[in-house]
């Protein structure tokens, strides 16, 4: 839905932002709206934030979502 893409839109820049502890909510909030990449964009952000244990939970449901995301794959073994 629009609202949920709108979210992603925001929690990715914040995250891009560095303000992770803002866009992690976003993000969820798209991701429970089926929005493509929200998950990865969590976990990607939570590495970029030294938040493994984070970043894993999320990259770990991006690989789920999309098993052939190699983008995931490469940043969870990073995690």
């Amino acid at each position: 839905d629009l609202r949920s893409e709108r979210l992603y839109d925001l929690g990715t820049a914040l995250a891009a932002g560095g303000r992770l502890e803002n866009a992690i909510p976003l993000l969820e909030s798209a991701d429970k709206g089926g929005v493509p990449g929200a998950a990865y964009n969590s976990g990607t952000g939570a590495l970029v934030q030294s938040q493994p244990d984070i970043a894993l939970d999320w990259l770990r449901r991006a690989m789920l979502t999309d098993p052939d995301d190699l983008q995931a794959k490469h940043n969870y073994e990073l995690a």
